[in-house]
């Protein structure tokens, strides 16, 4: 691959996607999701407050597994398709993700670094866990990313 990355940013802050050549993208979900927090601090001009912010994060998970939280998606989709769900329950721009997302197949592998999950299995897993939800979609996706495609 190239050795020219280009790092995707939105008013000057990286989404979490590197440009890596024509024909392949990185997907960094933990610098995507940092990144959409200081969008939301910045828009509130406060932290928003965590129990909303969990009730948010519950109802996006629950968006990125349409269909009837039934079958098998893969992560790079879902994990983007979460950010883009929290980011439109924000925010009435386009999402920086968005373009990607729409490239992304659901229900197959993006690549070989991607894999299937669960959807209810997930979803009950991150409303259902030990931990808050924020805690339950950091810890899940910590060890799926970065993601090649």
């Amino acid at each position: 691959m190239s050795a020219s990355r280009q790092v995707l940013s939105y008013v000057g802050l990286p989404v979490g996607l590197v440009k890596i050549d024509k024909c392949h993208t990185e997907f960094n979900f933990q610098q995507a999701y940092t990144f959409l927090k200081a969008m939301i601090k910045e828009w509130l001009e406060r932290e928003i407050e965590p129990r909303v912010f969990n009730r948010k994060i519950v109802a996006a998970i629950e968006l990125a597994s349409p269909h009837g939280r039934g079958g098998q998606y893969s992560v790079c989709w879902v994990a983007m398709k979460f950010l883009e769900e929290l980011w439109n329950m924000t925010f009435t721009i386009q999402s920086p993700w968005v373009n990607f997302l729409n490239r992304l197949k659901m229900k197959n592998l993006n690549s070989p670094d991607d894999l299937m999950v669960s959807g209810s299995s997930f979803t009950d897993c991150i409303v259902g866990g030990p931990m808050t939800p924020e805690e339950m979609v950091l810890d899940i996706f910590r060890y799926k990313f970065p993601i090649i495609w």
